[in-house]
Formats: C-alpha cells, sequence, structure tokens
C-alpha cells in the first residue's frame, strides 16, 4: 500500500510539472488550461448547487458530490498518467517537492472523502453543518491542486 502511494504520489507530481512547463504557445497547453478552466467552472456550478440544496434534496446533493469528487479523481489520474511518462527526468528535488505536494493533495481527497461520507448519511438537523463541510474540504482539495500545479 506504501508503494502504490509513493507511486501516485509520483505521477501526480509529474502531471503537474506537464501542466506547467508547456509554454504558453503551445495550443496543447492552451487547450489543457481551457480545460483546467472548464472543469474549474463545472465544479463550481456543482458545489453553488449542493449549497442550495436542503435535507430533502439529499439525494441530489449526493450525487452532484459524487460528480465533483469523480471529476478531480479524473483529472489526479490524467495528471499521474503525465507525470509518469515523465519521472525518469526529474531530478531528486523536484520529486521531492511533487512528493510533499501530493501528500498535501492525498490528504486533503481524504477529508473531502470523509465529508462525502457523512453528506450520505447525516441527519437532517447536521444537513447544513455537513454540506457546508463538504464544500470547505472541496476548496482545500481544489486549492492543494492548484499549489502543486503552480510550484512545478
Amino acid at each position: 500500500m506504501k508503494t502504490r502511494r509513493s507511486t501516485v504520489a509520483h505521477i501526480v507530481f509529474f502531471i503537474t510539472l506537464i501542466f506547467i512547463a508547456g509554454s504558453p504557445g503551445n495550443p496543447a497547453r492552451a487547450a489543457d488550461e481551457t480545460t483546467a478552466k472548464e472543469a474549474r467552472e463545472k465544479t463550481v456550478q456543482a458545489l453553488k448547487a449542493i449549497g442550495s440544496y436542503t435535507a430533502e434534496q439529499r439525494d441530489e446533493a449526493v450525487r452532484k458530490a459524487g460528480e465533483t469528487l469523480a471529476d478531480m479523481d479524473a483529472r489526479i489520474e490524467r495528471l499521474e498518467t503525465q507525470i509518469s511518462q515523465k519521472w525518469d527526468q526529474t531530478d531528486q528535488a523536484a520529486r521531492t517537492r511533487a512528493q510533499q505536494a501530493l501528500t498535501g493533495l492525498r490528504k486533503q481527497r481524504t477529508k473531502a472523502a470523509e465529508w462525502y461520507g457523512a453528506l450520505q448519511h447525516s441527519s437532517n438537523n447536521a444537513w447544513k453543518d455537513v454540506k457546508s463541510g463538504f464544500i470547505e474540504s472541496y476548496h482545500a482539495m481544489q486549492d492543494a491542486f492548484d499549489k502543486a500545479a503552480k510550484e512545478y
């Protein structure tokens, strides 16, 4: 399990490097930036929707929350794939920074998953707090992802 986490951390780091490495005039990078902006906008809209749902709309909120987490997981997976392809070309210092950034990202992902579970099982009385907790944890995860991307 430790090896799996280490591999995932390496992959996420390199994916982040790839996002940053492209030059501004690179059409592939422009497409990545557009895709990232579209993904962020979609997520913002989903989180706003989740924030507006009442306890009676729990099923829809849980569905939207699951979609936002799956979306982030897919983004992380794409990043990991790209990073793994560049791992051998990266120096040790960059690898270390990547591992640290990925560790932070994974911690935030775990917290978001915990809040997602709470969304599914919260009482009507706790709904508002649980919903806010999920949204805040997702924003923290997004910030960790953005930080990793900017650092490299």
